[in-house]
C-alpha cells in the first residue's frame, strides 16, 4: 500500500503512513492512501540535481522542498540511471586583467595633510595626523620652502624652542610645589611653604612667556589650522594663567614673608595650586600629542 504526503507529495510503501514525512518532517496525519494502478502509467519522477530528491508528478515542483532551489534544478529520473544534470552554457574564457604596474613611491622631505594643513618633516608622512588625526594617505609632498623659519622674532623662538624650553617650568615647577605644600601641611615648617611658594611664582611667571611662544610656533610650523587639539591648548593656557595670575597675586597680597596660617587661606592656595598643576599636565598631554601622534 502506498501512502502521500499532502504537503511535499512524497510518496511512503508499507501498511501504515510514516510517523513523520521524512523530507517535509510533518505527521502522519498528512498522509493520505493512494490507490494502486496497475493498468495505468505510473507516474513520472523527477529528481533535484542538488540534493537528490525525488518528486512524483505530471512536473516539477516550484521549489524544492528540501534545498529550496526552484524547478529549474529538477530533471526526469529513471530507476538505475544517474540524472543527467542539463549542461551550463560555456561562457568565454574571462580575460585577464592587465597587470598593474605598482607605483614608485613617492619621495619628499615634508608632507602636508590636506585636511588641516599641518606640515610633517621627514621623508615619509606620519601614520596619523598629530593635529587632525587624518590617515597617511590624506598628505600630499610639500613643495614649499619653509621661508618662515628662523626669521624675524618668530623664527628667533622657534629657533631656541622657546615653547617647550619655557613650558617644563610649570609641568615640572607646579608638582614640586604640590609635594613641598604637602610637607608643610604635614610638618608645619615654614621652609616647606616657603619653597612651595617660590616655585609656584615661578611657574606663574613662566605662563605667558609659554602662552605667547606657543601661539607663534603654532602659527608658523603648523599654519593658521584651528583643528585638532590647538583649540584645547589654546583654552587651557588660558586658564593655567589665569589660575597662575590668582595664585601669586593672592599670596603675594598676604605679604612676602607672611605664612598661611588660617583655614580658609590654606584652603584658597590648596585649591588654586592644585588646579593650576593639573591645567599644566592636561597641556603636558595635548603637547606630547602634537609631538608623537595619537
Amino acid at each position: 500500500m502506498k501512502w502521500k504526503c499532502t504537503v511535499c507529495g512524497y510518496i511512503h510503501e508499507g501498511d501504515t503512513p510514516p510517523d513523520s514525512c521524512p523530507v517535509c518532517h510533518v505527521g502522519k496525519e498528512k498522509f493520505e492512501p493512494v490507490e494502486d494502478d496497475a493498468g495505468g502509467k505510473p507516474p513520472r519522477k523527477w529528481i533535484c540535481t542538488v540534493c537528490k530528491y525525488v518528486h512524483e508528478g505530471d512536473s516539477p515542483p516550484d521549489t524544492c522542498p528540501v534545498c529550496k532551489k526552484p524547478w529549474s534544478a529538477f530533471v526526469p529520473h529513471v530507476e538505475g540511471e544517474a540524472p543527467k544534470v542539463p549542461p551550463k552554457t560555456a561562457s568565454a574564457p574571462a580575460k585577464e586583467a592587465p597587470a598593474r604596474e605598482t607605483p614608485a613611491p613617492v619621495k619628499a622631505e615634508r608632507w602636508r595633510c590636506v585636511v588641516c594643513n599641518y606640515v610633517h618633516d621627514g621623508p615619509n608622512p606620519p601614520e596619523v595626523c598629530p593635529v587632525c588625526g587624518a590617515a597617511k594617505d590624506q598628505f600630499v609632498p610639500e613643495t614649499k620652502s619653509p621661508k618662515h623659519h628662523h626669521r624675524g622674532v618668530s623664527g628667533l623662538i622657534e629657533k631656541l624652542h622657546l615653547h617647550p624650553v619655557a613650558a617644563h617650568f610649570p609641568n615640572g615647577t607646579l608638582p614640586l610645589s604640590v609635594l613641598a605644600w604637602v610637607a608643610f601641611l604635614l610638618f608645619g615648617e615654614a621652609c616647606f611653604e616657603r619653597t612651595s611658594f617660590y616655585l609656584m611664582l615661578v611657574a606663574a611667571l613662566a605662563v605667558p612667556v609659554t602662552f605667547f611662544a606657543g601661539l607663534s610656533d603654532a602659527r608658523h610650523r603648523f599654519g593658521t589650522t584651528t583643528t585638532g587639539v590647538f583649540p584645547e591648548k589654546k583654552l587651557w593656557s588660558w586658564v593655567l594663567l589665569a589660575l597662575g595670575t590668582a595664585n601669586a597675586a593672592w599670596r603675594l597680597s598676604l605679604g612676602w614673608g607672611y605664612v598661611p596660617m588660617t583655614g580658609t587661606e590654606i584652603a584658597v592656595y590648596t585649591g588654586l595650586l592644585l588646579a593650576s598643576t593639573a591645567a599644566a599636565a592636561r597641556l603636558g598631554m595635548l603637547g606630547g600629542k602634537l609631538v608623537f601622534g595619537h
